[in-house]
């Protein structure tokens, strides 16, 4: 076999491809020689791609090697779904660090209240109503969460970026590996609740906790 030549591409993203004749490879091969696993096919009108796979599948209906053609998304979640239903999976690990961050979220918030309620006290008896507190609580909740959740995207953006530089191979059977733009209202959103949820508490503690309590407790 000759070298005919060796090629990079823009970001090194196919830096790791071999192309050869097809015929090459199948004649050192040990079994499964003259077939090939699957096909990819680029048509010029993605709208008619139904109707292009039921022609093409219709002429092996009757062979001993049926096919069966589909877009690509729909290969790509075959392919995934072989390791179980990721769907699942992931929201179930989502779920259970949001609960997990709601009990840390909600325990420091908790332990700050505590050790100023001599402070919320004094607040209170200088005129300071317990809305105003219970806002303040919120928002110091909410900044905490926001925080998190700032890095937590940025982490995300940055981790992918890495994919598409240093994982080419994941990304030829991930195409659609990337952070979809629905993740920052959506991010912001879980933040939102997130930060609400985890004031609840230190803000009853508050409402229940008498002024004159607090400041014999300084």
């Amino acid at each position: 076999m000759i070298v005919a030549g060796i090629v990079s591409s823009p970001g090194g993203r196919q830096n790791n491809l071999l192309l050869l004749h097809y015929r090459y490879l199948d004649d050192v091969r040990t079994f499964a020689n003259g077939t090939a696993s699957f096909f990819v096919l680029r048509i010029a009108h993605p709208g008619e791609a139904d109707r292009i796979g039921r022609s093409i599948d219709a002429l092996f209906a009757n062979s001993p090697e049926q096919t069966r053609t589909a877009p690509e998304a729909a290969f790509v979640r075959d392919f995934t779904s072989q390791f179980g239903d990721i769907a699942a999976i992931v929201s179930a690990v989502v779920s259970a660090v949001f609960f997990t961050m709601l009990l840390v979220t909600g325990n420091t918030m908790m332990q700050s209240v505590r050790e100023r309620l001599r402070e919320f006290a004094l607040l209170r008896s200088l005129g300071f109503g317990t809305r105003r507190l219970c806002v303040l609580i919120l928002l110091e909740s909410l900044t905490v969460t926001a925080l998190g959740g700032a890095l937590g995207l940025a982490g995300a953006y940055a981790l992918v970026a890495s994919f598409s530089d240093f994982a080419a191979a994941l990304l030829e059977f991930l195409p659609g590996l990337r952070v979809p733009s629905a993740a920052l209202p959506l991010g912001g959103a879980f933040m939102l609740l997130l930060g609400a949820l985890a004031a609840m508490l230190p803000i009853v503690t508050l409402l229940t906790a008498p002024a004159a309590a607090g400041l014999r407790e300084g």
